[in-house]
């Protein structure tokens, strides 16, 4: 109870803000008396209470730097049940003294609740300063930059380099760090050192997080990280300088000053920076100083014949897997050079083979790996040869020679001398060739030509019409689950009706009392008067008992002619019906021609009942339903065609002239035709198939490739495509190896593979009202057994539709918005930034398929299959 009452008491005095008597209310200004020239010091104006409208006094010959930095304090303490509360609000500013002599600073003046209060005035006085003193204030950069103001040795960056005098060629380091004393934040690159004159290669990652350590410089520590370092590879002589490094960051500088201490224990706690939060934010530029080398010349000296510009500390060897072989059969020999060093920049090695040998270009791959030291790693070459002819030969010996900058001398390796025995080849298997292990992708193509083209009339459809995401798929989609849905309330209501009796007879009255004068109609016919009179009754009372659900034991003509009357039929059709029944009664026993009377009496009532039956439909609901979802679904359907349709210029026509052109070797014109119907926005896997048969024909690789692949995208599962494609990849200079995927990836990719966008988008539509019916099975059979069954048929059902509708949104995406190209440039280097000055990276050639990743004006950033990246110019390449 007695804590209840306390912080009862406690929200009342806080409620009541900080009331202070306008006697108790101060303004306060102090500063330090005696500054020297240069100095920077604080000027603080405390009050005590809340206070609005600070007007700041002129300084006069004081610079101000920064202020007012505003800060406030309060506490409330209750002690021996008095309550005390206090209030204080400063004002800071930070100012330079910048001339000799005495500085009158008059009052300053604030408002509170609306009546103004001035401070009393400073005196300060400013003296001469002296060497000494500057060279304290030399230390107190630190402390200053807390107050708000960036020192120039507060934060800065440095190049070094690991060597002044390098040969050309050899490897040399340049690192760039951090010096920071004030925190650091959003540090960007803004223009990176261009390396005119060098091959360089980045040593760090991207993504690294730097590294910190602390370092003692002039006696004052700083926080510093290497942020960036490369390997740089003189490219030619003489006076080399590397271009200063930009960069850009944020800093944070405390602007909290130091406020008299009150009587709150908790004042420390609160002041610590964790929860001071009276800082600012600074962008700051950082600029590195240019770097000057002087690049040797390598001595002539002992210099190899032969000598290709290796620098570096290297080893080779050397492999030939087969000497002895039949014709036709192919060796590969395999060159290795590994090592530090300028190793990227190394070319394969010649070597002369014997004349009677059919050669290819060697095929290169490398392992390069990074690290602080600067660059090593491996590079192999295979050269693959098939002799033609029996006979004995050899393989002069290969030289590889460098030159090792630690001792200034040059070094040279040289392969042994192979002898090669080859015998007559049998020609036993297709083009006479078999194929060596190490570089059968490379030549499992020779002697072979690339499939023809599809002569069959494609499938042209507009370019980028597809099912999945369209108007129609969503219709059909959502139309099942209509279809569905009205059928489970159909049903259930049919359901419904028949568990109404008096309804189920209401809808079969009519069908019972026609059934019965067919009856009746038979015994007028044998001549039974009796039989007929009893079934024509029975034919009209029932129709009543049964329209209006009335037991037959309490039939009248009175409750007959009530019924009919409040059913709103009309005085006729009522008198009718009850002249009817009474001439019946009349008829069973008037004397006379009782097959004439049994005839008229049929005919009176038949046209009794149809007249009564029309009647009571008047005004009931039209059951056109069913028609009405009939032309619903007509709408529907004839939309779809609409959406899924085109229009088409004869583009047969003109794809069966292009095939007959092409077949005559007419490829330019073929060419010109088959871009004509590519111009009517129209695509198919067939199409693009045939267009790159004839770039290939034209030996023009680029295009070919670019056509195999969009037709892939098409016809993912076609073997012409694949193999074609195949044949072009085989024929370009750039052999990249892919990343390694996981092994569910692949059996993703499999199925993935399997079937277009299309094809898999109608499966899984079609799965999808699979579905939907085990769910309507479900919802509307009563056997146990049945719906058991319905559900775990639904339950497959429906993670075969997450599976096939993954495939096809997948499928679709990556059709639509996964974009990849083909380069059209015979030779180009990818920069590591979207600038011609940028660092070069690696170099990638005609006909290579690459990933792009995002655009920057005329710059693409694109990825090669072994995950590396960088930039191009767009003009470069062609969007597949």
């Amino acid at each position: 109870m007695k804590t209840k009452y306390l912080l009862i008491l406690i929200i009342f005095f806080a409620s009541q803000g900080f009331v202070f008597a306008d006697d108790d209310i101060r303004l306060v200004g102090t500063g330090r008396q005696v500054v020297k020239v240069g100095e920077r010091f604080r000027i603080v104006y405390e009050l005590n209470a809340e206070g609005r409208s600070f007007a700041t006094p002129n300084f006069g010959k004081l610079q101000k730097l920064s202020g007012p930095n505003t800060s406030s304090s309060s506490s409330i303490q209750i002690i021996n049940g008095s309550y005390q509360q206090s209030y204080s609000q400063t004002y800071t500013f930070v100012v330079q003294a910048t001339a000799v002599g005495e500085v009158k600073i008059p009052p300053a003046s604030v408002k509170v609740k609306g009546k103004t209060y001035k401070s009393n005035s400073i005196v300060i006085k400013v003296v001469k300063g002296n060497s000494s003193q500057q060279g304290t204030s030399g230390k107190n950069t630190q402390s200053s930059s807390h107050d708000g103001v960036l020192q120039d040795d507060d934060i800065y960056i440095k190049a070094s380099i690991s060597k002044k005098n390098p040969y050309i060629g050899e490897q040399i380091i340049v690192t760039y760090r951090i010096y920071t004393k004030v925190p650091v934040s959003n540090l960007s690159m803004k223009k990176s050192s261009s390396f005119r004159g060098f091959w360089s290669k980045s040593l760090t990652d991207d993504n690294t997080q730097y590294k910190q350590s602390t370092e003692v410089i002039n006696g004052k520590e700083y926080t510093t990280a290497i942020i960036g370092k490369y390997a740089l590879f003189p490219q030619k002589t003489g006076e080399l300088t590397i271009d200063p490094a930009e960069m850009e960051c944020v800093v944070q500088l405390r602007t909290q000053s130091k406020r008299r201490r009150s009587n709150d224990p908790f004042e420390d706690f609160f002041n610590d920076p964790f929860f001071n939060r009276n800082v600012k934010n600074i962008k700051a530029s950082l600029k590195t100083k240019p770097i000057k080398l002087n690049v040797r010349v390598l001595p002539q000296k002992g210099k190899p014949e032969g000598f290709t510009g290796a620098v570096g500390s290297f080893n080779f060897t050397d492999n030939l897997d087969n000497n002895q072989l039949k014709a036709n059969e192919a060796l590969t020999l395999t060159i290795g050079i590994s090592g530090r060093g300028n190793l990227e920049l190394i070319n394969a090695p010649e070597i002369q083979f014997p004349s009677d040998f059919e050669t290819y270009d060697p095929k290169t791959s490398s392992n390069i790996k990074t690290s602080a030291s600067g660059l090593s790693g491996r590079k192999k070459f295979e050269y693959l040869a098939i002799p033609r002819n029996a006979g004995d030969f050899v393989i002069a010996p290969v030289t590889f020679s460098y030159f090792n900058p630690k001792d200034n001398k040059y070094h040279s390796y040289s392969s042994e001398r192979y002898s090669i025995h080859v015998e007559k080849g049998d020609n036993a298997t297709g083009g006479g060739i078999t194929y060596s292990s190490s570089a059968q992708e490379d030549i499992r193509f020779i002697g072979q030509d690339i499939h023809h083209i599809k002569i069959t009339a494609a499938e042209l459809k507009p370019v980028g019409a597809f099912l999945f995401a369209s108007t129609s798929y969503y219709l059909l989609i959502s139309l099942p689950v209509l279809f569905l849905l009205l059928f489970i309330v159909f049903w259930k209501r049919r359901e419904k009706q028949k568990g109404n009796e008096g309804m189920m007879k209401n809808r079969k009255a009519n069908k019972i009392a026609k059934a019965r004068l067919q009856k009746a109609a038979k015994y007028k016919d044998a001549d039974n008067d009796k039989a007929f009179y009893d079934e024509i009754a029975q034919a009209l009372w029932g129709y009543i008992a049964d329209k209006f659900n009335i037991k037959q034991s309490v039939l009248s003509i009175e409750t007959v002619k009530e019924s009919l009357k409040e059913k709103g039929v009309n005085d006729e059709v009522i008198g009718n019906f009850l002249n009817t029944l009474n001439n019946i009664e009349f008829a069973r026993f008037a004397p006379g021609d009782s097959s004439g009377k049994m005839k008229t009496i049929f005919d009176e009532a038949m046209h009794a009942i149809t007249q009564a039956e029309k009647a009571l439909s008047k005004g009931k609901p039209a059951s056109g339903s069913a028609k009405k979802i009939t032309l619903f679904s007509f709408l529907i359907m004839m939309l779809f065609a609409s959406n899924y349709g085109f229009s088409q210029d004869d583009p047969q026509g003109l794809l069966a002239s292009a095939n007959n052109a092409y077949t005559e070797g007419l490829y330019d014109s073929a060419l010109n035709v088959y871009h004509l119907i590519e111009e009517q926005n129209l695509e198919s896997g067939g199409l693009y198939y045939n267009m790159g048969n004839a770039y290939f024909k034209n030996n023009d690789l680029a295009s070919a490739i670019l056509y195999y692949e969009k037709a892939k995208k098409l016809a993912p599962n076609d073997e012409d495509i694949e193999y074609n494609l195949g044949i072009a990849n085989s024929m370009i200079v750039d052999k990249i190896e892919k990343v390694p995927v996981l092994f569910y990836k692949n059996w993703w990719n499999y199925f993935y593979n399997l079937l277009d966008a299309n094809t898999w988008t109608i499966i899984s539509i079609g799965i999808w009202i699979i579905l939907l019916f085990f769910v309507g099975v479900f919802a509307l059979t009563k056997s146990r057994s049945t719906k058991k069954l319905s559900f775990y048929f639904g339950l497959l059902f429906l993670f075969l539709s997450i599976g096939t509708f993954g495939l096809a949104s997948q499928k679709y995406y990556y059709t639509k918005e996964h974009k990849e190209a083909i380069i059209f440039t015979p030779t180009i280097t990818v920069k590591s930034s979207p600038t011609l000055n940028a660092v070069d990276l690696f170099v990638v050639h005609e006909g290579t398929k690459v990933t792009i990743l995002d655009q920057i004006k005329s710059w693409i950033k694109i990825k090669i299959p072994d995950g590396s990246t960088g930039w191009l110019p767009e003009e470069s390449l062609r969007t597949i």
